[in-house]
């Protein structure tokens, strides 16, 4: 048996690992992570719900779970510590969170496991995984969640990061684009990486034919210039 859970857990680890090396976006990874959740422990439905400081706890991906239902589970998050715990509180606040779900008459679930995400001794959120056959949760189920749990922190925490960025890139190119002047944006070498519209339209070309110029290549001034030059 302790065989055959070292197979099961190094092959989930691995299609982590492969989901970790992916540009992915958060919401993405939420739902692909909770599918992994829910197949490796042989599970019916589940949740993954982050904390956020401003805004407490949301439910950002769910599996086998209805409208109702979700908002049956955050009216419980909405009163779930966000405040940093201990380790030994942690799984115990989760478990209390799964038996007030679990009374619920519309979940017909025999048993509920979660641990915490946790990176660098921050809480980034809970993984739960509900189980609607006879059989509940053993030990073994733990140990796989637990080791799960511990490389999962580390994705969520990579595809936040991704996602912030991306999305600060989205806002830059917003404003880069409604913009009446022409803009290029170069690397070190000098290269052209991104014009805005007004640009294509001073010079009467398409966008990409203006990316991978160098700007001697793209400017040419019309008269002598005096002072400083890029």
């Amino acid at each position: 048996m302790l065989q055959d859970l070292r197979v099961v857990q190094r092959d989930f680890l691995l299609e982590l690992i492969r989901l970790m090396t992916q540009e992915l976006d958060l919401d993405t990874l939420l739902g692909r992570l909770l599918q992994l959740s829910v197949d490796m422990l042989s599970g019916n439905s589940g949740f993954i719900a982050l904390s956020n400081p401003s805004t407490n706890w949301t439910v950002r991906t769910i599996y086998g779970l209805t409208s109702p239902m979700v908002k049956y589970i955050e009216t419980y998050l909405e009163h779930f510590p966000i405040a940093e715990k201990g380790e030994d509180q942690r799984p115990i606040e989760i478990n209390l969170l799964i038996e007030r779900i679990r009374q619920h008459p519309d979940f017909n679930v025999t048993d509920g496991l979660g641990l915490p995400l946790v990176h660098g001794g921050t809480l980034l959120g809970i993984v739960v995984v509900f189980r609607s056959v006879l059989s509940r949760f053993s030990q073994n189920d733990m140990l796989l969640l637990r080791a799960y749990a511990g490389q999962a922190s580390i994705a969520v925490r990579n595809a936040a990061l991704y996602t912030e960025n991306l999305r600060a890139k989205q806002q830059t190119d917003a404003i880069l684009d409604a913009l009446s002047d022409g803009v290029l944006v170069m690397d070190s070498r000098g290269v052209v990486t991104r014009v805005n519209p007004a640009l294509t339209r001073l010079f009467g070309a398409n966008g990409s034919a203006l990316i991978g110029l160098t700007h001697d290549e793209l400017i040419r001034f019309s008269g002598s210039v005096t002072g400083m030059t890029l």
